[in-house]
């Protein structure tokens, strides 16, 4: 789905609807893994791998090969990275 798919999406929901991405937690203990939970989306991206977007722009990068799925594209993932 691209972008401007997203938003026609989105606008099946009313305006003030609450949206929540989905997080992941320390784990406890010795889980691999901690408890995942949703959080409003705030759009806070922040260097240190907590942000709750990542924005990826694989166009032109020489290192993807044209095989790769990511090949000249350009990729918004929502949720904790």
């Amino acid at each position: 789905m691209n972008r401007k798919e997203f938003q026609a999406w989105l606008d099946q929901f009313p305006e003030d609807t609450e949206i929540e991405v989905v997080i992941q937690d320390t784990p406890i203990g010795f889980e691999s893994y901690g408890p995942c939970r949703g959080v409003s989306f705030t759009g806070e991206r922040s260097v240190i791998g907590d942000s709750q977007y990542e924005y990826t722009d694989f166009t032109n990068n020489k290192f993807v090969s044209e095989n790769s799925t990511f090949y000249n594209k350009r990729v918004l993932v929502l949720g904790e990275i």
